[in-house]
C-alpha cells in the first residue's frame, strides 16, 4: 500500500512539475509576444528576439543570424561574437530542425535552434553560457518556442519589407515612365505638304525606342526615330542621352545632311555605348516641302518601307551600321521623293519580330509590306494603328514582347 501511495505522489509530483514547465513556458511566451510586437525592421526585430531570450532562459549572451553564414549577425546587449565564430555555428543548424547543445572553445556552451522561415534566407538564434554550465530539457523546449514564435514574426517583417520594395520600385518605374512620355516630342500637325504621325509603345512599363521631331520652318522638317539595344530602365537611359545628342547636333545642321548629323551623334555615343556592349539604330530624315523629298540616313535601321504613290511598297535598306558599333562612322544621304500619296514607314523590329506563340512564327517583313500595301490610302494616324492592330491580332494580344514604335510620313496636297 505504502509502495503505491509513493508511486502515485511520484506521479503527481510529475505532473505537477510538467504544469509548472508549461505554465512557464506561456507566460515566457506571453512576454515574448509583448515584447517582440510593433517592429517592422528584420534587425530591429532579429535584436528584441535574442534579447528577450536572453533574459527567459538567463544566459550570459545571445546571438541570431539571417541569411545563412554569409548573412547578417545580431548580438544581444553587451555580448560580442567574432563573424568566423557565428559561421562556424550557423553551420552546426544546416538542414537541423531540433535544438542542437554544442560547445565552441572561442564562446562556451551553446544552444541552437534554427528560426524556421519559408521560402526565404534560414535564420538562426543561438543562447550562450560559460562552457561548464550546461541546458536543460524545459530550457531547450523554451528555445524550440521561442525560435518558432520569432520565425512567425519574422516572416511578417520581411513579408512588410518585400511588400514596400515591390511598391517603391513600382513607383520609380511609373514615375520613368511617365518622365519618358513627357519627353516624347508631340507630333507635328498641319505641317506643309506632309502627313505626319508618330507612336510608341513600350513591351515594359519603359523602352528603348524613340521618335523626335525638330520643326526648321514650313519648308523643312526633321524627323528620327531610333531602337537602342535592350528593354527596360538601361535602355530607357540610353534612349534619354542618344536622343538628346542627335537633337544637339541637328541644331547645327546645314541645310538637309542627316548624314553628318549621325556621324557627329556617333563620335560622342562611341565610347559609352562600347563601355556598355550597346547599339542603337537610328533613321533621321529632313522633309523639304519645296522639293516634296526626304533627304535621309540610316544607322543601320529596319525595316524602313517606301511605297511611291505609282508603285509597289519595298524595303529602304540602311545606309550605314549601327551608332556605337564603329568609332569612324560615315555615310550618304539618300533621296526620297514625297510627292502627294507617297508613302514612307519608319518602324522599329517589334513588328517584324511579333510572334504566334500558337506557331513561334514571326509576323516578318513580308506581312508588313502586304499590310502596307492595304493600307497605304489612308491616313498616316490610320496607317499606324492598322499596323499596331495587325501585330497585336498576329501575336494574341497587345502584350508584346519587344518595343514597337513607328513613324509615318504620307505626301498630301498643301
Amino acid at each position: 500500500m505504502t509502495d503505491a501511495l509513493d508511486e502515485l505522489e511520484r506521479d503527481l509530483q510529475a505532473v505537477t512539475a510538467e504544469l509548472v514547465d508549461v505554465q512557464d513556458q506561456l507566460l515566457a511566451m506571453y512576454n515574448l509576444a509583448g515584447a517582440l510586437r510593433g517592429y517592422l525592421e528584420p534587425d530591429a526585430l532579429l535584436g528584441a528576439l535574442v534579447n528577450e531570450a536572453v533574459r527567459l532562459v538567463g544566459t550570459s549572451g545571445g546571438f541570431t543570424t539571417l541569411g545563412g553564414d554569409q548573412g547578417r549577425l545580431v548580438t544581444s546587449a553587451g555580448f560580442r561574437l567574432e563573424p568566423a565564430d557565428a559561421r562556424q555555428l550557423v553551420r552546426l543548424c544546416s538542414g537541423a530542425t531540433n535544438v542542437i547543445v554544442t560547445t565552441a572553445p572561442s564562446v562556451g556552451r551553446v544552444m541552437l535552434a534554427s528560426i524556421p522561415l519559408h521560402d526565404r534566407p534560414s535564420a538562426v538564434i543561438g543562447l550562450v553560457r560559460d562552457a561548464g554550465a550546461s541546458f536543460t530539457a524545459p530550457e531547450q523546449k523554451l528555445m524550440a518556442a521561442i525560435a518558432a514564435y520569432g520565425g512567425a514574426q519574422l516572416e511578417g517583417v520581411l513579408l512588410h519589407q518585400e511588400t514596400l520594395r515591390r511598391a517603391r520600385v513600382e513607383l520609380e518605374f511609373e514615375l520613368a515612365r511617365s518622365i519618358q512620355a513627357d519627353l516624347s516630342a508631340a507630333v507635328p500637325a498641319g505641317h506643309p505638304g506632309v502627313d505626319v504621325y508618330a507612336e510608341s509603345r513600350a513591351a515594359h512599363v519603359v523602352g528603348g525606342d524613340f521618335f523626335d521631331f525638330a520643326p526648321r520652318s514650313e519648308e523643312r522638317l526633321v524627323c528620327l526615330l531610333g531602337d537602342v539595344a535592350g528593354k527596360g530602365i538601361p535602355a530607357a537611359l540610353l534612349v534619354a542621352m542618344t536622343r538628346s545628342i542627335i537633337r544637339t547636333a541637328s541644331r547645327k545642321m546645314e541645310g538637309s545632311a542627316p548624314g553628318l548629323v549621325l556621324g557627329q551623334a556617333n563620335a560622342d555615343l562611341y565610347q559609352d555605348f562600347s563601355k556598355l556592349s550597346r547599339f542603337a539604330t537610328v533613321f533621321l530624315a529632313c522633309f523639304e516641302y519645296p522639293a516634296r523629298r526626304v533627304v535621309m540616313a540610316s544607322a543601320g535601321h529596319s525595316p524602313v518601307i517606301y511605297r511611291p504613290a505609282d508603285g509597289r511598297a519595298e524595303l529602304v535598306y540602311p545606309t550605314a551600321v549601327p551608332i556605337g558599333v564603329l568609332p569612324h562612322w560615315q555615310a550618304a544621304d539618300a533621296d526620297l521623293r514625297l510627292a502627294p500619296g507617297d508613302l514612307l514607314v519608319v518602324a522599329t523590329d517589334g513588328f517584324t519580330e511579333a510572334e504566334d506563340p500558337r506557331t513561334g512564327q514571326l509576323f516578318g517583313y513580308d506581312r508588313l509590306i502586304e499590310l502596307i500595301e492595304e493600307v497605304a490610302t489612308r491616313n498616316a494616324a490610320d496607317i499606324a494603328a492598322a499596323l499596331f492592330w495587325a501585330t497585336d491580332a498576329f501575336s494574341s494580344g497587345p502584350e508584346a514582347d519587344d518595343d514597337r514604335t513607328v513613324l509615318i510620313l504620307r505626301g498630301v496636297e498643301s
